[in-house]
């Protein structure tokens, strides 16, 4: 999976650079994820704005993103959803779950954004 991680203050900006999320993405993601978490990591950013495609096992790590981070007393927030992956998100009803922004930039001006 290509996931490219940074801090913009107390926050966790993960970007899922590649046009498809499945299984094999979501097990890698969780790994990742749950490291974050470990090494003191409690709000995050998930930009999917390259993501045009996402399975459910992909859908459920950011399930499992949010419940975690919320049992560490964090937040989870989404950008960048668009097409399918929205559609996704409206049919599942998680766009009433997540804070979502069209960007990171939109995301970063909200205080407390994630």
């Amino acid at each position: 999976m290509n996931l490219d991680i940074q801090s913009h203050q107390n926050l966790a900006i993960l970007t899922v650079q590649q046009s498809r999320m499945d299984a094999t993405d979501a097990s890698v993601f969780r790994t990742r994820f749950k490291q974050l978490l470990d090494n003191g990591m409690r709000d995050f950013l998930i930009d999917l704005t390259s993501v045009g495609f996402m399975d459910s096992s992909a859908l459920g790590a950011l399930v499992s993103a949010y419940k975690l981070s919320h049992v560490n007393a964090g937040s989870v927030a989404l950008c960048g959803v668009n097409g399918a992956v929205e559609e996704l998100m409206t049919l599942t009803q998680l766009n009433c779950v997540f804070a979502c922004y069209s960007s990171v930039d939109q995301a970063l001006s909200f205080p407390n954004a994630a």
